[in-house]
């Protein structure tokens, strides 16, 4: 029974112990995620690949992974 007393005792103290060691951190502040948003995929028109649409090159005829492919496709 003693024991069962002394395990009680030591474990509110950890418990306290890590409260108040906890509340003197400083706050983490959020940062904020890259992942918020999903990004638009497009395919290149020449090799089928996938790739962000802000990394394509445009041309008249859909979007390309490269000046190459654009210019081997619309030439």
């Amino acid at each position: 029974m003693k024991a069962l007393l002394y395990l009680a005792i030591a474990l509110a103290g950890l418990w306290l112990w890590r409260s108040l060691t906890n509340a003197a951190k400083p706050p983490v502040a959020d940062k904020p995620s890259t992942q918020d948003e999903p990004t638009e995929m497009v395919q290149c028109r020449r090799c089928g690949v996938h790739l962000p649409a802000a990394d394509a090159v445009n041309g008249k005829n859909g979007s390309y992974c490269s000046p190459t492919h654009l210019q081997q496709s619309e030439t």
